[in-house]
């Protein structure tokens, strides 16, 4: 028997040659699948770019919008609401600040419902995905007591101009619907 294959080393002879096949095992294994990969994603590239749309979908599936079919705009545009807004009611004058994110918005309040809103209060907030949308709208009695929200409707008229309604008429006061305008830019406080 060689020196090599003697009974004291035999186990590091043949750990060394396992682990040689593991290694080479794995490696094959890497490029194979590496080779395999490249060979399905040319395939799929090669099917997208060379077959056609089905012109007619199955009558069980319906209608699908084809690649070619144009890109249909809003049903109504979309305006950043973003910035100081004045409005007028039987108490005087309301002034919010909305801040929008997206589609969120919400109105704080910076002056007017003194006596039922406190300033920085959220005055109303909704999702602006129309220009016809659903709000809520914060309502209270005097001092802030046991304030509620309710369902309001907003009408986006232009960048400009829109309309709150308290839908369920619950809010009180008398000074719904409040038309709502945009402080001009550059414009003075308003007190």
């Amino acid at each position: 028997m060689p020196a090599e294959y003697s009974s004291k080393r035999w186990w590091e002879v043949w750990w060394r040659q396992a682990m040689l096949l593991v290694v080479t095992g794995v490696i094959a294994g890497v490029i194979i699948n590496w080779i395999h990969d490249l060979r399905v994603s040319s395939n799929v590239a090669h099917q997208v770019e060379y077959s056609k749309p089905q012109e007619t979908p199955p009558a069980e599936h319906g209608r699908m919008p084809a690649v070619t079919d144009p890109i249909k705009p809003p049903s109504s545009p979309r305006y950043d609401l973003t910035g100081e807004w004045l409005a007028s009611y039987s108490g005087g004058l309301v002034r919010v600040n909305i801040e929008q994110s997206g589609t969120y918005l919400s109105a704080k309040l910076i002056r007017g419902w003194d006596a039922y809103i406190p300033k920085g209060q959220v005055a109303f907030w909704g999702t602006y995905d129309s220009n016809v949308f659903s709000a809520h709208q914060i309502c209270s009695y005097a001092g802030f007591k046991n304030p509620f929200w309710v369902t309001a409707t907003i009408t986006v008229g232009d960048m400009g101009h829109f309309i709150e309604e308290d839908t369920g008429g619950q809010c009180g006061g008398g000074g719904f619907p409040l038309k709502w305008e945009r402080k001009p830019l550059g414009a003075p406080d308003y007190p």
